[in-house]
């Protein structure tokens, strides 16, 4: 596949060796928490090493060196004023081009594919960080030369890479988790729309087709980014546990029960992404489902569900019926509310069934309590529960 004029493509990239101290860990990587974007080099590299596991790196690289047949993905940084590497027709004016910028002390380049790597590389040869991580030490000068050069594809600007980490990470073999795609998703997105002057549904489109999206994958996980962006924006939700399982999504919104629940009357590939996908009128419904699922920390609210498999088990149905859908909100008690969605008669039928069994068992053993204050408190109580109870029937 040839280089195009507009330098997306994945191949026909030059390709330099960098000096270790000239590249920049990528601050605004997706998979990168929300809150440790955009932050120090120092900080970048301690959520590496805290959130993704290095360790298993670190001894390859100990070992092996650092694979040449695995360049960095890299994008210039602070280049000099009229420089462009489209001034340059051929591969290799670039790579020598490329070179010179090597000597400025201002240039740098920032990692926007193997971000893993390079941090497992600065540490390997700081002994400082080592130490600080617990990382192993490289005694073979040999292999510790090998990551003090990097070799790296250059890619003029951050949205030439788009389509080629689509391809490798969305819909490819090396998936990122839900939320980091997504969260790329958005980005690519906002920016077509922004510098392209395109509508939401043409950016989608473009970002699906750029990435081979077969599956309508791409509009989805767009429509689940902006329904949480509503519960953010418009409830003041507390979106961390959402991000955090954001997968889940897809199986909140792809039953038809919650959709009608909260106001989505089509499934997310097929939404309107021009416009908010749940409606005002039905916000409050958002944070009820949202609450149930995940919780709400900063009203000190506990979720209700406890496993995931309950979503579409025990919730969904519970939305097919007001009356059930009113209890959990009242008594968050899913299981009852599941019971009351099958029909009241068969509720009260179960819980009359279910105080039986109860009395049938306290009365096995309430005679090793004779003359108990508390227990024929308790006994005077039912009695009188009873009595109200056949007389109601």
């Amino acid at each position: 596949m040839p280089e195009t004029t507009d330098n997306t493509l994945t191949v026909g990239k030059p390709r330099v060796m960098i000096p270790l101290d000239k590249l920049l860990l990528d601050t605004q990587n997706p998979r990168l928490p929300l809150e440790a974007r955009d932050k120090s080099q120092e900080v970048t590299l301690e959520v590496l090493v805290r959130q993704f596991d290095l360790t298993e790196l670190a001894y390859s690289m100990v070992e092996n060196g650092y694979f040449a047949e695995e360049p960095l993905v890299v994008i210039p940084n602070n280049l000099p004023k009229n420089f462009t590497l489209s001034a340059f027709e051929t591969i290799e004016q670039k790579q020598d081009a490329l070179k010179k910028l090597l000597d400025m002390p201002d240039v740098s380049f920032i990692v926007v594919e193997g971000n893993r790597r390079l941090a497992t590389t600065k540490i390997l040869t700081s002994p400082e960080l080592c130490a600080k991580y617990r990382f192993p030490t490289i005694e073979n000068p040999t292999i510790l030369a090998t990551l003090k050069q990097i070799p790296a594809l250059v890619y003029e600007e951050r949205s030439d890479v788009a389509a080629y980490l689509g391809v490798r990470h969305i819909v490819g073999t090396l998936k990122w988790e839900a939320f980091a795609k997504a969260q790329f998703i958005k980005e690519r997105v906002d920016e077509l729309m922004q510098k392209q002057k395109m509508t939401a549904t043409e950016a989608v489109k473009m970002v699906g087709k750029q990435i081979g999206d077969k599956s309508n994958l791409v509009k989805k996980q767009y429509a689940q980014y902006q329904i949480m962006e509503q519960a953010e924006d418009e409830l003041g939700f507390d979106i961390k546990p959402i991000r955090d399982n954001f997968s889940l999504l897809e199986v909140i919104f792809r039953s038809t029960d919650i959709r009608n629940y909260v106001g989505i009357e089509t499934t997310l590939g097929r939404a309107n992404i021009e416009r908010q996908i749940v409606p005002d009128s039905h916000l409050e419904r958002l944070r009820d489902v949202f609450t149930w699922i995940f919780g709400d920390m900063s009203q000190g609210i506990q979720r209700v569900l406890t496993d995931s498999r309950d979503i579409t088990g025990l919730l969904a149905h519970v939305m097919k019926n007001e009356e059930a859908t009113l209890y959990l909100k009242q008594y968050k008690n899913l299981e009852e509310a599941y019971e009351l969605s099958e029909g009241e008669k068969e509720f009260v039928l179960k819980k009359i069934q279910l105080a039986t069994r109860s009395l049938e068992y306290a009365m096995q053993r309430a005679y090793r309590f004779p003359n108990d204050e508390a227990i024929r408190s308790s006994v005077e109580v039912c009695e009188q529960a009873l009595v109200a109870l056949k007389r109601n029937v």
